[in-house]
């Protein structure tokens, strides 16, 4: 009886053993294969079957950097033309204000955060009411 338990224990300890061996194992293998996997397009299609490519494909880009600079850098130059032109005045930008008119889709609670955070203003950080720049050059 107790050569069996023996055997039996024996049996045990060799079935834990493999078990642990073959988990510390995958713990090792899995973020070496998954490197592999993600960066070796070869050994990916070789491989990983199709249906378990969870890669999201990235589009391909309207612009270069390049383009999307000079794109940039046009744009600046353009509107430091047409500040130089005096196109931003006051008035200006005050027709402009009252030319956009609100949405119609919005609920009370979407106006009543755009109108607390600033949302669809021209400039939110600066208020008509707060303009206090001329105050400063009247006191010398």
């Amino acid at each position: 009886k107790g050569r069996g338990r023996s055997e039996n224990s024996k049996s045990q300890n060799a079935i834990q053993l493999s078990l642990m061996v073959s988990l510390v194992a995958a713990f090792i293998a899995s973020p070496i294969l998954g490197k592999k996997i993600a960066q070796d397009a070869e050994f990916r299609e070789k491989y990983i079957p199709s249906w378990y490519d969870f890669r999201v494909k990235s589009p391909e880009s309207a612009w270069t950097r390049e383009e999307l600079h000079e794109q940039l850098v046009s744009v600046e130059r353009d509107m430091r033309e047409r500040a130089i032109r005096g196109e931003f005045t006051p008035d200006k930008l005050e027709e402009l204000k009252r030319s956009m008119q609100p949405r119609t889709d919005l609920s009370e609670e979407d106006l009543y955060y755009a109108k607390k955070y600033g949302w669809g203003k021209i400039h939110p950080g600066v208020d008509p009411e707060d303009d206090d720049d001329d105050d400063d050059d009247d006191d010398d």
